[in-house]
């Protein structure tokens, strides 16, 4: 397994954190030889991450089975089933709060 490249700030204390925690990525542009764009594959158990900053763009896409998904919004919880093809587009500097 390997580490998330993908790079997260935690709003509250300004630290950044890894999007994926300890050996749930299952493939990274590392293994792929792939230079300039970070790809990555996750397998991620449930959680709660804190509200934290996107850092650069990302694109999350559902290629398992369907899941819950819940994120804070105008602090309020929303809640979806992701199906696999469900995407999301996310932008540098965007907050989020997933569980």
């Amino acid at each position: 397994m390997f580490s998330s490249e993908i790079r997260l700030i935690d709003c509250k204390t300004g630290v950044f954190f890894s999007a994926a925690p300890e050996r749930t990525v299952l493939y990274s542009r590392v293994n792929l030889g792939w230079r300039g764009l970070t790809v990555e594959s996750h397998c991620i158990p449930s959680l709660e991450m804190p509200e934290h900053y996107i850092e650069g763009h990302r694109l999350m896409v559902q290629v398992g089975e369907p899941t819950a998904f819940e994120w804070k919004e105008d602090d309020r919880w929303r809640q979806t089933t992701l199906k696999p093809g469900d995407f999301c587009l996310q932008s540098h500097g965007e907050t989020n709060a997933p569980r």
